[in-house]
């Protein structure tokens, strides 16, 4: 059994080691004798256990009290001279070196003071308590005598000075005997979690002695002190006093207020760690609000009385910039930050932003529209720099109106608590009445009074709330009086509680912006509305209104990226007003959704024809537009109709085909522009397949007809279903001649008999292709070129090659050129226009399109023959040359191409009129055409069979069932909605289908669902539709 008292032992055990105290050898120190009679305490509790103190250990307990007492005194008496009286001293003086005094020391007194306590002959913590007493009482004997004495006589930034150098004195006392009494610290307080640390300990004595309301304590003037200081330097920092501030930094004067800012830094160091920061916090906002307050109103001032309100309102902007940064600088010198946050900064941006924002936004001259039309965009940078900062006042108020909110809620619901208790005492004193009334063996009952738990969950925030880099932004509530109405605990916080939107100034900014862009874009369009007006070939491609358009959006994207920090406010104004300009129609009677697409397709088929780096470039710019068109489905059709034609044209550059393709898909879906890839793929393989057809080794049949015609014959296959060949193209009747017929039987024979799958059949599309035809025309004679020019002589069809006979090239869809090809058959000069009907298998409406456009090209002759005279149908037309001469990179592209030599052709420049008969009317070649061009590209017509451009009724059909599918996905999932809400969430999922289809459009779709019995009208909600599985 141990022979030490615990103070967790019983009565009993203590009595049993007394006896063995006694019995042992060793002797006991006499007990001194109290002079003072015994007084039973109770329980202490500790954290080994509560002291038992009775009867028959009470004079034990004393005996031992008295002793570690004794103790205590005798080694704090050796500390005081060994160790604090000589670090007091060297503190008095501020000796850089009296950490010295106590280092040399250190490990003596350290090795005492664990003795001293952790006695052999005891196992309590009895001296524990003692000693933190002398801890405590040394620090509070310090601050009476040093401290105090010392702060009696400062005021002002002496005070501060005062203040600053006895707390590091008084922090290097508290440090060491923090050091000395570590181990009671972790053994004794560290069981106790309700107590403090020795450190916290001193702080808070320092608190409660210096920064005292009463007696001799010194906050307030110390906090009057740091505002003052605060404020000297803060008006230091504007415009009119720079020069004082340069006066203050330099020379005697300069160490003087670094003196002052240093102490003012340490004093709110003090402040901070003492927890003593709603009064300083007080005092620094109401100054700062004071004095942003007065300068915003005398900058303001100035700006709205100057001559130049652009220079003036410059001028505001920079100050408030200028006073803004000085302020942060401010913070960040004397650590203010963690006493007020950055409330003092929330106060300059209330009243040098947020109350003249919207007048600087809307000033006719410096405003932002201003900005925007003079192109200032160092300022417009500067103001949204400014305008930014507005998000930390936001913040503030959200979080101000939020903790109310929370405390509203609390109040309702300590109220509806209060209110239930009353309820339930009443009920039950009703009841009681009642048992009193009843007979008197009625048993009592139990009245469970309801328990009523609310826990406000904190505020919602708005729903366009969202946390950037910068700042968690908040929404806006409204900074005026709150309603004398108290809200209901069981309302929520809902967003219609904030008027404002996050950055209430950037928004108007971005308003400004989206309507200076959108009035450029309808400037650009009213330039080509007067340019279509006088030239109608620019409404199919107009490169002057594209790249307006590019450069608008290059300018505008660079804006707000670099100047405007790609802030969402603006990259969201931006898209809008794209969005208006490319959606919305151009000219009367036209649409934007038709329009817009096929320039932005035509501009793209044009660069793609030509290839090269720099317009492969200027493709993926404008591809870049497309993002902003709602109808993009469109978009892609009118693209894969051109991409059609320059594939069979082989005018194209695989590079650049797949880059804008990539460029496609990476913006819009990989789903997007797929039936182009795989046009691009099955040409690659149709290349291979002519490739074959031609090596005599894999089929031989091929070459006798390379050897007895050597026409360069080339063949696109296209997947039926992939290629977007128009019906009317499909359908299109003609015949071609003999020489291409064998070509095409040949290549028929060799594609059916490839083992690459079951059920192929093989039709040839003449309407899409390319058909390049070498004329070679004859030498004329003096009399014949001398009648030429004014006459109309007819020409022999002969193959004459000499060195003075005129080439050229003819180009363009086959069905074009059929006619010109007929004559070489039997080297006829003249054909009725029922013979070229017979001979092209063309109709005699499109016949009379085609030969129209060869006479307009200059090729051909028209004249009706009646009773053997010959007269011409419409006289000559001076510009048919140059129309034929000039060569369209627009033109269609190759199906199947073939270079024909035939026989020499005439020249005319009449135009075709419609016959009654067609054996009167008599189409002749003219010999003497002549052309400065060798390529003359003729440019294809509408056919009988054709329809207008627009939106097909191929993609009609395919929103149709994009939109069934999605109407039947919803109501399948939710299956009853109201009509209006399944037609607004139709259209929203339509936008990923790549088009925006009207309310009409959505409204027809559902009435045919309807009709099949998909959907039917709820029986009692008929605005309600349910699904019907």
């Amino acid at each position: 059994m141990s022979g030490r008292i615990t103070r967790s032992s019983s009565a009993n055990a203590a009595s049993s080691d007394n006896n063995y105290l006694h019995s042992n050898s060793a002797p006991l120190p006499p007990s001194p004798q109290p002079s003072f009679p015994v007084i039973a305490l109770p329980l202490e509790p500790g954290p080994v256990g509560p002291r038992s103190i009775n009867n028959s250990t009470s004079a034990w307990n004393v005996r031992n009290d008295m002793i570690d007492k004794q103790k205590i005194d005798e080694l704090w008496a050796w500390m005081r001279v060994e160790v604090l009286d000589p670090l007091e001293e060297a503190l008095a003086h501020f000796d850089p070196k009296a950490t010295e005094v106590v280092r040399k020391k250190y490990c003596e007194t350290y090795t005492n003071i664990y003795h001293t306590i952790n006695d052999t002959d005891r196992d309590d913590l009895n001296r524990h308590p003692l000693i933190l007493d002398k801890h405590l009482q040394t620090l509070i004997s310090y601050l009476q005598r040093v401290t105090l004495p010392s702060l009696a006589s400062s005021h002002d930034a002496y005070l501060l000075r005062a203040v600053g150098d006895q707390w590091n004195r008084y922090l290097i006392l508290n440090k060491w005997l923090h050091k000395l009494l570590i181990f009671v610290e972790r053994s004794y307080l560290a069981r106790q979690p309700a107590r403090m640390g020795l450190r916290e300990r001193g702080i808070r004595e320092f608190s409660k002695l210096v920064f005292s309301r009463s007696g001799q304590g010194r906050l307030l003037p110390l906090i009057a002190a740091i505002d003052g200081i605060v404020t000297r330097r803060r008006r230091a920092g504007n415009e009119e006093g720079r020069e004082e501030r340069m006066e203050v930094v330099g020379g005697e004067q300069g160490k003087v207020g670094r003196e002052e800012g240093e102490a003012c830094r340490v004093c709110v160091q003090l402040l901070v760690e003492t927890g003593i920061t709603e009064d300083l916090r007080e005092r620094l906002v109401a100054s700062a609000r004071e004095y942003f307050a007065g300068r915003a109103a005398e900058w303001m001032g100035e700006a709205e009385g100057g001559k130049e309100g652009e220079e003036d309102m410059g001028m505001y902007l920079r100050r408030v910039e200028a006073a803004l940064l000085w302020e942060e600088e401010i913070l960040k010198e004397f650590e203010l930050g963690k006493a007020v946050g950055e409330e003092t900064m929330v106060e300059g941006i209330r009243e040098l932003i947020q109350r003249h924002g919207e007048g600087v936004v809307g000033r006719r001259e410096g405003g932002c529209a201003w900005l925007l039309q003079q192109k200032k965009h160092k300022e417009l940078g500067l103001m949204y720099r400014l305008f930014k900062r507005e998000t930390l006042a936001v913040a503030a108020a959200q979080a101000a109106a939020a903790a109310a909110a929370a405390a509203a809620v609390k109040v309702e619901a300590r109220k509806a608590a209060a209110a239930a208790v009353a309820v339930a005492a009443v009920a039950a004193g009703e009841g009681a009445e009642r048992r009193r009334d009843n007979a008197p063996s009625t048993p009592p009952h139990n009245v469970f009074l309801p328990s009523v738990s609310v826990s406000p969950s904190p505020p919602p925030l708005s729903h366009g709330s969202r946390s950037t880099t910068e700042l968690t932004s908040l929404s806006a509530l409204s900074l005026s009086a709150p309603s004398s109405r108290p809200p209901s605990s069981s309302s929520s916080f809902s967003s219609s509680s904030c008027p404002f939107s996050e950055h209430p100034l950037l928004d108007r900014m971005g308003f400004i912006l989206e309507r200076h862009i959108i009035s450029l874009g309808e400037a650009l369009q009213e330039d080509r509305t007067r340019r279509l007006a006088k030239e109608r070939k620019l409404e199919a491609f107009d490169p002057t209104f594209i790249e307006g358009l590019l450069n608008i959006h290059a300018e505008y994207v660079d804006l707000t990226t670099t100047v405007l920090g790609a802030h969402p406010v603006f990259k969201s104004r931006l898209h809008a007003a794209f969005v208006a300009i490319l959606n919305k129609g151009g000219r009367e009677g036209g649409s934007g959704a038709e329009e817009k697409p096929r320039l932005i397709t035509t501009a793209c088929d044009r660069l793609l024809r030509v290839g090269g780096a720099s317009e492969e470039t200027k493709v993926n710019e404008i591809l870049g537009l497309v993002v902003y068109l709602k109808d993009k489905d469109y978009f892609e059709s009118c693209y894969r109709t051109e991409m059609m034609r320059r594939l069979l044209a082989n005018r194209y550059g695989e590079g650049a085909e797949k880059s804008a393709l990539a460029r496609l898909r990476l913006e819009h879906g990989i789903n997007f522009a797929q039936h182009s890839q795989r046009m691009l793929n099955e040409t690659a393989t149709s290349k291979e397949l002519v490739t074959a057809f031609l090596n005599p080794i894999v089929f031989p049949p091929a070459l006798p007809l390379r050897l007895a015609h050597g026409i360069d014959f080339s063949v696109t296959v296209m997947a039926q279903g992939g290629w977007p060949v128009p019906a009317a193209f499909a359908h299109f009747v003609c015949r071609p001649p003999p020489v291409l017929l064998a070509y095409m039987e040949a290549f028929t024979s060799f594609y059916l008999g490839l083992d690459i799958g079951r059920g192929k059949k093989l039709d040839w599309v003449l309407r899409e292709g390319l058909l390049v035809v070498q004329a070679t025309y004859p030498p004329t004679n003096s009399s014949s070129s001398s009648c030429c020019g004014h006459t109309h002589n007819e020409g022999v069809a002969n193959k004459i090659s000499s060195s003075s006979s005129r080439k050229y090239e003819l180009s363009s869809h086959p069905h074009m050129l059929f006619p010109l090809l007929a004559f070489s058959m039997d080297e006829s000069q003249k054909l009725s226009l029922q013979q070229l009907g017979e001979r092209t298998g063309i109709t005699a409406r499109n016949l009379e399109i085609v030969v129209g456009e060869l006479v307009r090209a200059g090729l051909v002759k028209v004249e009706r023959t009646k009773g053997g005279r010959e007269r011409m149908l419409v006289p000559k037309d001076e510009s048919s040359e140059r129309s034929s001469s000039s060569v369209s990179s627009s033109s269609p592209s190759a199906y199947s191409s073939s270079s024909y030599s035939s026989s020499s052709f005439s020249s005319s420049s009449s135009s075709s009129s419609s016959s009654s008969s067609c054996e009167n009317v008599v189409v002749s070649l003219l010999p003497t055409f002549r052309s400065k061009h060798k390529r003359l590209t003729i440019l294809p017509k509408k056919m009988e069979e054709d329809k207008e451009k627009g939106i097909s009724e191929d993609i009609l059909k395919e929103r149709t069932l994009k939109c069934q599918a999605i109407l039947v996905r919803i109501m399948k999932l939710k299956k009853t909605m109201a009509y209006r809400e399944l037609v607004v969430e139709v259209v929203r999922q339509c936008k990923h289908a790549h088009f925006t289809p009207e309310v009409s459009f959505v409204r027809r779709v559902l009435e045919g669902l309807i009709e099949t019995e998909y959907l039917r009208r709820a029986l009692e909600r008929r605005d309600w539709l349910e699904y019907m599985a």
